[in-house]
């Protein structure tokens, strides 16, 4: 497993960037509803695309392609290059 990189939310990654999450940010509502849709740290995740000026950002988790808003993104630290 390689370390690339320091804690960034996915809002800060690039669009065809990898990381995995590493934690999350926010109290139990917002870990539980993160959850529910599969990001929880360990996972490996995959940026899509995002909308600048705080619009949507996709991501990719498993076979699953996911749209989070950018405040929800905003909480998800990721360490780019897993």
């Amino acid at each position: 497993m390689t370390t690339a990189g320091p804690l960034k939310p996915l809002t800060d990654m690039k669009t065809d960037e990898t990381g995995t999450i590493v934690d999350i940010l926010g109290g139990e509502g917002v870990t539980k509803r993160l959850a529910a849709i599969g990001v929880i740290p360990g996972k490996t995740v995959k940026k899509v695309s995002s909308i600048s000026a705080r619009g949507p950002v996709t991501i990719k988790i498993d076979r699953a392609q996911l749209a989070l808003g950018y405040g929800m993104a905003s909480k998800v630290l990721v360490k780019a290059g897993g």
